[in-house]
């Protein structure tokens, strides 16, 4: 006689198991950090349903060449942002950010701290330097029920996290390139810029979810659309000059940076595309890198599906951590033996 209960586990088809790579940051491809969740491709990501990884690639000659995976949890790693020396800050979205001195020390995986910014959920971070890096999110108390709520934003000045004045929108995307000169974005096309005392909201044609921006000099920034449209701005107001081509879905032009005198923008599923000299148009430079989120640095870096790529050159292209959380966590159930 079959026990019932080895009847029902035979009878459930195993799930399959995802992989997505998310954000990625650092000074090149071979020295960065980078976002991962594996999930249910059935049901999608959820936190709490789903896990999400750090990942960390350092190829320097030291290490031979290795993509270590690592800080698992099945909440929400919302975002990345790493130094050019090594300093690490991702946010999640129950509120702690989770940070790292040096990623490419030797003692990295027992250098981890935690800090919580208690009530908040935290959507995003960037930073200038180790000593001034900048999270935002929301209190989900006061905002229930709202799409886009307001953001706060805090301050890290390398020994402490401290509020400082926020714009009065849902912040989806910050870059600058100065403490006096830190861009933010969010729907509805909005745009402003931080002087060191007060924001400042730029006047805009366009009324579209922001999603990305890069901030090329003290009066020059770039941003994309979840529609696909791409900007160009100043102190003085944002302007449409383009769009990419064969958008097909919200979200598909993902990031946008200002490399090597060039704009270059990530499309997902579209690939890297590239302007053409100050024109409206804009051409495919890597149809086969699904680039989600990009650095900008040293290197080009791109974040896609299954691996960070990059380029020194704009024109020669590598990988590295190919399908690393993927093999990693094969013999792993989704939820099993996180940490």
């Amino acid at each position: 006689m079959v026990d019932e209960a080895e009847e029902l586990e035979e009878a459930e088809d195993p799930i399959e198991i995802a992989v997505a790579y998310y954000s990625a940051s650092g000074p090149s491809m071979k020295r960065c950090a980078f976002l991962a969740m594996r999930y249910d491709a059935a049901a999608g990501y959820r936190p709490g349903d789903g896990e999400t990884w750090v990942g960390i690639n350092d190829y320097s000659p030291e290490f031979q060449g290795t993509t270590r995976v690592t800080n698992g949890t099945n909440a929400w790693y919302t975002k990345a942002w790493c130094s050019l020396s090594g300093a690490l800050f991702i946010t999640r979205h129950d509120g702690w950010v989770v940070r790292n001195p040096n990623i490419w020390a030797p003692e990295v995986l027992t250098s981890w701290e935690n800090d919580r910014i208690e009530g908040y959920h935290l959507r995003g971070v960037f930073g200038l330097d180790g000593g001034a890096v900048f999270v935002w999110g929301h209190d989900p108390r006061a905002s229930a029920g709202q799409v886009y709520p307001a953001s706060s934003l805090f301050r890290w000045d390398g020994k402490a996290w401290s509020p400082m004045t926020a714009p009065g929108f849902h912040v989806m995307a910050m870059h600058g390139t100065a403490e006096d000169n830190l861009w933010v974005a969010g729907p509805r096309g909005v745009v402003a810029r931080w002087d060191g005392g007060r924001w400042t909201q730029l006047p805009s044609r366009q009324d579209e979810l922001v999603n990305s921006l890069w901030v090329a000099g003290p009066d020059e920034v770039y941003a994309t659309t979840a529609q696909g449209s791409v900007l160009e701005g100043s102190a003085a107001g944002m302007l449409p000059i383009g769009t990419i081509p064969g958008v097909a879905t919200p979200g598909e032009v993902a990031c946008v940076a200002k490399w090597q005198g060039q704009l270059w923008v990530g499309a997902s599923r579209l690939g890297l595309f590239r302007r053409i000299g100050t024109t409206r148009d804009f051409e495919s430079v890597k149809p086969n890198i699904d680039c989600v989120s990009m650095d900008a640095r040293d290197e080009l870096v791109l974040c896609c599906n299954n691996r960070v790529s990059g380029t020194a050159n704009g024109a020669d292209y590598r990988s590295c951590g190919v399908d690393s959380v993927l093999q990693v966590r094969a013999p792993f159930a989704l939820g099993q033996r996180l940490g």
